[in-house]
């Protein structure tokens, strides 16, 4: 695999320039890494030299919205810190501006571009042990000659590392070999945007439980002036021992048919039971005479 690392404009040229005079075409893979000094930092590439590469790979429009979020935010709130796809579909015969024979760009592609938030751990010495990350990514594939380009906008060298294995075993192959090459890097970007959330979301959620298990278990008495809970407990009892049981039960809860009703006064029950039997031992008496 053939590096190159291009500090300006006129680097940028001579690269360039010497594949179209040596009549090259587009390698199979091509990667171009855009990064800064930190995450917050402007890319390590000007206004110039980012021209001359879109206007050169033919890159959408859209990728601006990808990468404006990067650097010093400007005032308290930056419009582009959002999740943002790409997606696009050219054909030759439809866009023939697009196709460029000389350097072996046959017109039909398919362009994606995305976004990517992730969770990195920082530096011991660091106050804030994580940080939030971004990537933005954006990739072509020729379906015809079956060729990739990769631009890949990262502060630090992490997903460059992590796709060297993939485009060094890159090699003249059939149109699957290179559409799994290309899913594997984009997996290579997706396995790094989760890899942190799991252990940064448990980390959050185990200091807000400290927080909140003190002040679930605290006493917090009540307001000057106002009852406790339990005072309005002991008020509605002693009001319903005010008023008496058995006039709540007779009015609550009418006599069955034929019967006595399923809550019945004491008294009542033994004047009850005393009026049974003595109507049993008339009836005794009776049948004796």
């Amino acid at each position: 695999m053939e590096r190159s690392k291009i500090n300006n404009k006129s680097q940028l040229d001579r690269h360039y320039t010497q594949h179209l005079v040596n009549k090259e075409t587009d390698p199979r893979v091509r990667h171009l890494f855009l990064t800064a000094g930190h995450s917050t930092a402007p890319l390590n590439c000007t206004l110039e030299m980012f021209q001359f590469l879109c206007t050169y790979h033919q890159v959408s429009p859209g990728f601006l919205d990808l990468i404006c979020s990067f650097g010093r935010e400007l005032g308290g709130f930056n419009v582009f810190h959002h999740m943002h796809i790409l997606h696009e579909r050219f054909s030759s015969t439809r866009h023939p501006s697009t196709a460029i024979r000389e350097i072996g760009r046959s017109g039909d592609e398919l362009r994606v571009g995305y976004k990517l938030f992730a969770m990195e751990q920082q530096e011991p010495e660091h106050k804030n042990k994580w940080v939030m990350r971004q990537t933005a990514t954006y990739h072509t594939l020729d379906l015809a000659k079956w060729k990739a380009f990769w631009i890949t906008v990262k502060a630090n060298n992490v997903v460059r590392e992590r796709t060297d294995e993939i485009s060094t075993n890159a090699s003249d192959s059939l149109a699957a070999e290179a559409l799994s090459r290309s899913l594997l890097t984009h997996q290579v970007m997706f396995n790094w945007c989760t890899e942190g959330w799991a252990w940064y979301i448990a980390e959050v959620d185990d200091t807000v439980e400290k927080i909140l298990r003190p002040l679930t278990a605290a006493d917090i008495p009540p307001e000057e002036g106002s009852l406790d809970p339990h005072q309005y407990i002991a008020k509605t009892l002693s009001f319903q021992r005010e008023k008496g049981l058995d006039q709540v039960s007779e009015k609550t809860l009418p006599r069955s048919a034929g019967g006595l009703s399923p809550v019945q006064p004491r008294n009542e029950i033994a004047r009850t039971e005393t009026q049974h039997t003595t109507r049993s031992g008339q009836e005794r008496e009776a049948q004796i005479d």
